[in-house]
Formats: structure tokens, C-alpha cells, sequence
């Protein structure tokens, strides 16, 4: 791998697009690597709740919006409360985008390597990663758009983190060792070959390691084959699979379900200063057996 920072992002100004949350005509893989996908990610990632929701409304009287705007902090909590005392050294994000769930660990984790399929996604994450900063476009209303500078973590060792590009369904078991906590976070929907990932986690984890999966299950044929899907479908005799069943029984093999207490988390995303989508992510967290 080579480890690779470029330059500022500062005072880019990138053309604003259809949403990659949307359906849109960039299938798969190829809608995260558009200036739109980088700016929109750096927000949700780096924004502060003030930059997000509009100053007139009181975040802090709403506990759901709240809890949804700390969705990566979340995750990552998820991984370091799990893993037994003394043992939170390696964690690995998968699907890490540009970056803002793999400094989450690194406050808990000694190392952290975050791997993503798009490049530019790795790019920025190494930018804001170097610089700190980064300056963003963001819609206000119809064609109307701000410039907000947003930051990353300034009480988190940001050397603690490496950022790779790298395939979640074809990972280098080899190179990238063994870890202590993995987390996938919205990732498992995106996966064109969603059974391998789970496959692996095997090799990827040290016995009494932690597996963070997390996703709301949006399972669409632009990114994954409909065959290729964990759950979400209606079977010839009527009955219907369940994502949340079926990953437990793939994950059965070698991991234990942990009793979190908790079962989803939610997250939100800007559309612009009015509109926002909610969604609320289904959480297991599974521990490998000893060996």
C-alpha cells in the first residue's frame, strides 16, 4: 500500500449534483468518486450540528436528533466498549469514506486503519487528515450555497490513523494483520459481494475481538445483485428473509452475539437547510470465539 496526502481543499468550489443517497444515474462504486459524494460525505463527517441544522432550531431540546448527529461517535463507542480491558489496540473501519469514524477510534485505539473503495474518498480523508481543515460548499436552498469550513477532531492523535484504498469484499488478510475491533458502518448494502466481506472477518480478528456491523439494509440491484442480497427478499413460497436473521446465522459460525442493549442507530443526512433524511441503521455487535 502507499500512503499517499494531497493538497488543501480549501476554497475548491465543487459543482453541487443529484445526492448520493438518491437513485441516481451513477450506479454503484462510480457515485462516490464525484466532487458531490466528497463534499456531502466531509460534511456529514465533519460538520458541526450548528452547520447542519438551521440556527433557529434548538438541536439540544431533541434527543433523537441529538443522538443521530453523533451516529459516528456512536459506532465507535460501539467497538471500544466491547472489547476486553487491555486489548483495544488495532481497529479497522471499513467503508471509512473520508474519515470521520476512524478518528472516532483513535480516541480508544492505538492504531486505526481506515480502508475505502474510492479513492477520492481516501484522498480527502488524508487532506483533512494532514491540513485539519477543509473548506465546503453546501446548499442552502435551490441554487443558493455557503461555504462552511469544517474540521476534524482537534483532541484525537490523528497519527494514530492510516487511511488506504482498498475493497471490503477483497480485502489483503495478509498485509493488514489481525485486529482487535472492526467496524462496518452502512457499508454491507453498498457490497457487491456482501457474504465474502462477512467471510473474512474470520482471519481479520483476534479471538475475543469485537465485529461492529452496522446498516439500515438498503438493498438495491445498482449496487448488489438481488441474488447477492442478506435478506430482504421474498422467497417463491411466500416467506420472507429477514437481513437482520440472516446475517446472525452467517455470523454464527465463529462470533457470539453481544447484548448491546441498544439495536439501531440512527443518523441523519442534509439535503439542504430544510430537509433532512432520518434513518435508523440496525446495530449487532458479534465476538469471536477464543481459538
Amino acid at each position: 500500500y502507499q500512503r499517499r496526502v494531497h493538497g488543501d481543499l480549501s476554497g475548491i468550489f465543487f459543482r453541487m449534483a443529484a445526492s448520493t443517497t438518491d437513485t441516481a444515474p451513477l450506479s454503484g462504486s462510480a457515485a462516490y468518486l464525484t466532487d458531490k459524494a466528497v463534499n456531502e460525505y466531509l460534511l456529514m463527517h465533519y460538520a458541526s450540528p450548528d452547520q447542519l441544522i438551521p440556527c433557529e432550531y434548538n438541536v439540544n431540546a431533541n434527543p433523537l436528533i441529538q443522538d443521530a448527529l453523533s451516529f459516528l461517535k456512536n459506532g465507535a463507542r460501539q467497538c471500544s466498549s466491547h472489547v476486553p480491558k487491555g486489548q483495544a489496540l488495532r481497529a479497522l473501519d471499513v467503508g471509512c469514506a473520508v474519515g470521520g469514524a476512524s478518528f472516532e477510534l483513535a480516541r480508544h485505539f492505538d492504531q486505526v486503519i481506515g480502508i475505502d473503495y474510492s479513492q477520492r474518498f481516501v484522498e480527502a480523508a488524508q487532506a483533512i487528515q494532514h491540513l485539519g481543515t477543509a473548506t465546503v460548499p453546501q446548499i442552502v436552498e435551490g441554487e443558493v450555497t455557503r461555504f462552511v469550513e469544517v474540521s476534524a477532531p482537534r483532541d484525537v492523535d490523528r497519527a494514530r490513523v492510516q487511511f488506504l484504498q482498498g475493497d471490503a469484499c477483497n480485502l489483503d488478510l495478509t498485509a493488514l494483520g489481525r485486529f482487535d475491533a472492526v467496524l462496518c458502518s452502512n457499508l454491507l448494502c453498498r457490497l457487491p459481494e456482501p457474504c465474502a466481506f462477512l467471510s473474512a472477518l474470520t482471519a481479520l480478528v483476534n479471538p475475543l475481538g469485537v465485529v461492529v456491523l452496522v446498516s439500515p439494509y438498503s438493498w438495491l440491484a445498482q449496487w448488489t445483485s438481488p441474488e447477492k442480497w442478506i435478506g430482504g427478499r421474498c422467497l417463491p413460497d411466500g416467506s420472507q428473509l429477514s437481513s437482520r436473521e440472516e446475517i446472525a446465522k452467517l455470523m454464527a459460525t465463529h462470533f457470539d452475539r453481544v447484548d448491546t442493549g441498544c439495536t439501531a442507530l440512527p443518523f441523519i443526512i442534509r439535503d439542504h437547510a430544510r430537509k433532512f433524511q432520518l434513518g435508523f441503521s440496525d446495530l449487532s455487535v458479534w465476538r469471536k470465539r477464543p481459538e
